[in-house]
């Protein structure tokens, strides 16, 4: 992907609809080729969201899929990031 691209999923965070900031969060978890600012940039992100417990703590309700909550796709993110920097 591109810069620009990552630049968008790294926006897409803070998206007040929660399934759309969990979806840029997986997006990211799967991400190879993340320049380093926008890695940096999401870790900050994610850290924020996740010091705010009403932002960190709202459902996730994906199609086809068992119930999360936002915080725990954000704590797997933020694992994956920090390994892969």
């Amino acid at each position: 992907m591109t810069q620009k691209a990552w630049q968008d999923v790294v926006t897409h965070l803070d998206d007040e609809d929660a399934l759309m900031c969990g979806a840029a969060a997986l997006r990211l978890q799967k991400g190879q080729d993340i320049p380093p600012e926008e890695r940096e940039q999401a870790i900050k992100r994610i850290q924020a969201i996740l010091n705010d417990e009403l932002r960190s703590r709202r459902p996730l309700d994906p199609p086809g899929a068992d119930w999360l909550r936002l915080d725990d796709v954000l704590f797997d993110t933020l694992r994956a990031l920090a390994e892969c920097g």
